[in-house]
């Protein structure tokens, strides 16, 4: 009899465990809310981002990517396109092998901003490898290493037609992203993991588009919510994220980046999630007023740094009554610099001061900025913040340029592209009285 007690004992254990269920729904009174996500993949048209893709080309970042066998003799014309899913993991393993000089991957690191915290010595496939060529009959053709095993023998060939920008697989936007295996690293250890990607040629090259999203539902105050997770330009749900929350109340989506904080009832929620889009964290805070985020409506996230003349600066302290053009951007951006020559300059000339001010984050060293700030005659305050990236990480910046403007209350009210090509000037025309 105590035998059979104990084999129903343990059935129940077994059913309870089995029966559990992850928590759904949820109220002011938790702090935490974590849900469960379920990956899939997403139409071209519903994506944005793009990542450019590298051939070997003699420098030394051909010791960075692996050797590809399996192309078949009867492709001419053959190039081999590579991107990595893990940049610092990628150059760590080709350093330690010996393929990479310290001096170049210490400077790497450092214009990333990266560490080797979550890197590992051994070798990690974290390549995306597509290979194009042509048929002697004049065919074109692309190889796609669907299972990321560097050999494209056992991979099916597709046929396509050389355009500029044409989609490889089919000519619109009905294309279906492949599927490709890929290993990452959880824990210190080697995990295998798989997302979906598509991918285009022109005359600068190749480029690669994710295109996934992560989904999760959840009540809040017998409300329904559901919120899609979106990685703009990696398949990383850590970079440059996009938060879609949409409610049986309000069915129209909200877009939110990471950081950023939903309203629910009378609280604010932190939207975060895992590096791999399964987990989606809500977290209570009281202070969010106080913190700052990146949102409209909201007060800019705050900081202290030092400015390329060597001022201190407190934002947003030391800005209060005045309106302020927060300018992310880079010597190194093309579009950037056009913002800066044919818009800010002029606008600055004819605002700056008492009621406007541009505070420029850089992506440089200063010594960098030397040459660019003498040629434009840069007024407005410059910070470097090249290195540690300590503003831009505040902020979760990963493009050039991203623009938020403030207002003299001290709240974020426009942000991004609608602030591009001096945009932002009528806002001044209507609020700024000028002398002119």
């Amino acid at each position: 009899m105590k035998h059979c007690n104990i084999i129903l004992i343990s059935l129940l254990l077994i059913l309870s465990i089995g029966c559990k269920k992850a928590k759904e729904s949820f109220t002011e009174l938790d702090t935490l809310i974590e849900l469960n996500a379920v990956r899939q993949s997403t139409p071209i048209e519903d994506f944005a981002g793009y990542m450019g893709m590298s051939t070997k080309d003699g420098r030394f970042w051909d010791n960075v990517f692996p050797d590809v066998k399996g192309i078949s003799d009867s492709l001419e014309d053959v190039k081999i396109y590579y991107t990595w899913l893990n940049n610092i993991q990628a150059l760590f393993q080709a350093y330690k092998a010996g393929m990479v000089e310290r001096k170049d991957f210490e400077f790497y690191c450092q214009a990333w901003g990266s560490d080797t915290t979550n890197c590992i010595s051994n070798y990690v496939k974290t390549f995306v490898i597509i290979a194009t060529g042509v048929s002697k009959t004049g065919q074109a053709y692309y190889l796609f290493d669907s299972d990321n095993d560097f050999d494209l023998a056992d991979e099916i060939p597709f046929e396509t037609s050389k355009g500029t920008e044409h989609f490889y697989g089919n000519t619109n936007k009905e294309f279906q992203p492949h599927k490709v295996i890929y290993e990452k690293i959880i824990d210190g250890q080697i995990e295998q993991d798989s997302t979906w990607i598509a991918f285009f040629e022109n005359e600068n090259g190749m480029w690669l588009q994710f295109c996934e999203k992560a989904t999760a539902k959840f009540q809040f105050d017998s409300i329904n919510y559901k919120i899609e997770v979106r990685p703009s330009i990696s398949y990383r749900y850590k970079e440059s994220t996009t938060f879609k929350v949409s409610s049986a109340a309000n069915k129209k989506s909200k877009d939110f980046n990471v950081g950023e904080y939903l309203k629910l009832g009378n609280s604010y929620y932190q939207l975060d999630c895992s590096s791999d889009g399964l987990k989606i964290f809500l977290t209570k805070e009281t202070k969010a007023l106080t913190n700052g985020s990146t949102q409209v409506g909201m007060p800019p996230v705050g900081f202290t740094a030092r400015t390329y003349s060597g001022d201190f600066i407190d934002f947003p302290s030391d800005y209060k009554g005045k309106f302020v053009l927060l300018d992310f951007w880079s010597t190194g951006c093309a579009p950037c610099v056009q913002e800066i020559r044919d818009y800010y300059i002029d606008i600055y000339k004819k605002y700056g001061g008492e009621q406007f001010e541009i505070i420029g984050i850089a992506d440089n060293l200063p010594h960098e900025l030397d040459n660019f700030i003498e040629k434009y005659q840069v007024q407005w305050t410059i910070i470097p913040d090249k290195g540690k990236k300590a503003i831009q990480k505040k902020y979760h910046i990963f493009q050039y340029p991203t623009l938020y403007l403030i207002n003299p209350e001290g709240k974020i009210i426009a942000k991004g592209e609608e602030l591009r090509s001096g945009k932002f000037v009528s806002i001044l025309d209507e609020n700024i009285k000028t002398n002119q």
